[in-house]
């Protein structure tokens, strides 16, 4: 995740925000989130319920860092599936299943509901599969998280046929997007039923209250840290910076203003986004704490950071973000390049391993595609049996998307120049 798009794609700069440094802020602010509502959680609760069967309530066993590490967890892994090039990235996995003339030919063998799987392709339900199937493959998979915090991760519990249109999911946003795969639907549904989920509809269950807070973590880290990104390559002004972070956390006190007048601009941001952060995290816990009964009844419209009295100020936030940081020149012509290099490695790979499965192609061919195969590493592409391919159309295809999807940004330009001949291995 180091070398995985936020927002600027290959920057040269070790100052600017990567998805490893972002998914590590996201899970500090959530750790704090989640532990200071874990404080009215178990006041309110703690010597009320019982603790599984421990004959010990609920507040002798957890204290409240524990329901913070739930959520740090979940926020740590919240972008783990995303592909190269950041949001584009899933964007260009969706054009290559709709415009290939490789992926037209695989949709024959596909279901619907397999084909809106790729037609809709999330980096939430990628991430649900690496955490709960894709690490460590062959030892049953997994990396073995408890049902909690796979619950706190996954904002969207909704399979890709359930999604809501945009007009509903504004209000129910559990179903805006997707969060995981058929593959990967009856792993979820055994995630949810532990969790006492509330399922609305055939394959769509309301959240986790603690996803919630996962949620609000990302959301607050992308829109301030987004901005001091901007800032630091000239995207954005300081004086368009501390203005929108003042809308947050109010007039500094003159003491503070005295000292603060001689740092430098960069300083200034720095100190700024902490207090930020301060009077965010206490407002989203608020708004959580009192809206306890809708999320445990699965009635909370919304998201926590819309209900707070700085929405108006984040909201400025992004919608300067978009204006002038996502927009960068150097951004979207990367992000362009993005479309050209996954749908040409995913064209290779996905036609390699069709080949290979069909076994009626000429002895040219086959001899090129198992040579294409061996590039792909086995626990993407080989057979319940140990065959060289997958018997099903849907897993090979998952193979192969998902082999793509984990590259990074540079090791996805590198191979794509390799494989098309325009560079030679050093």
């Amino acid at each position: 995740m180091q070398d995985k798009t936020q927002v600027f794609p290959l920057s040269g700069s070790d100052y600017v925000r990567t998805r490893l440094t972002h998914s590590l802020e996201v899970s500090a602010v959530a750790k704090s989130l989640g532990t200071a509502a874990g404080r009215t959680i178990l006041e309110r609760w703690g010597d009320k319920l019982e603790y599984q069967d421990s004959q010990k309530n609920l507040g002798e066993i957890l204290n409240p860092s524990d329901i913070g590490t739930i959520v740090a967890v979940g926020a740590l892994a919240h972008d783990i599936g995303n592909p190269p090039f950041g949001h584009s990235g899933e964007d260009a996995i969706r054009y290559w299943f709709k415009n290939s003339e490789v992926a037209k030919k695989i949709k024959h063998n596909l279901t619907e509901h397999q084909i809106t799987d790729f037609v809709n392709w999330e980096g939430n339900a990628e991430g649900f599969r690496i955490l709960g199937r894709q690490q460590m493959a062959r030892n049953d998979g997994g990396l073995r998280l408890t049902y909690a915090s796979l619950g706190a991760f996954a904002k969207y519990p909704t399979a890709s046929t359930a999604r809501l249109d945009k007009v509903e999911a504004k209000k129910r946003v559990h179903g805006k997007k997707f969060g995981f795969f058929e593959h990967d639907s009856t792993l979820w549904t055994e995630v949810a039923s532990a969790l006492g989920l509330i399922q609305e509809a055939d394959l769509r269950w309301c959240r986790h209250p603690l996803a919630y807070l996962t949620e609000a973590a990302d959301d607050i880290c992308y829109r301030i840290i987004d901005l001091e990104d901007g800032f630091r390559l000239s995207c954005v002004s300081y004086d368009e910076v501390e203005s929108l972070y003042l809308k947050v956390i109010g007039n500094i006190d003159s003491e503070w203003r005295t000292l603060f007048s001689s740092w430098d601009t960069q300083g200034k941001i720095t100190y700024l986004r902490s207090l930020v952060f301060g009077g965010a995290i206490s407002q989203l816990v608020e708004v959580f704490n009192q809206s306890e009964d809708d999320l445990l009844s699965g009635k909370f419209e919304g998201d926590l950071l819309s209900k707070t009295t700085c929405a108006s100020a984040f909201r400025d936030m992004k919608e300067l973000a978009l204006e002038k940081v996502y927009s960068k020149r150097s951004v979207l012509e990367i992000e362009a390049a993005g479309f050209e290099i996954i749908p040409g490695l995913l064209d290779v790979f996905a036609d390699a391993v069709e080949k290979v499965a069909a076994e009626n192609t000429t002895h040219v061919e086959c001899h090129k595609a198992h040579k294409i195969l061996k590039l792909i590493p086995r626990e993407f592409r080989e057979g319940e049996q140990g065959e060289d391919v997958h018997h099903d159309s849907y897993e090979r295809l998952m193979g192969v998307v998902d082999f793509v999807a984990g590259m990074t940004d540079s090791f996805a330009l590198g191979f794509y120049r390799r494989i098309k001949g325009m560079a030679l291995p050093t």
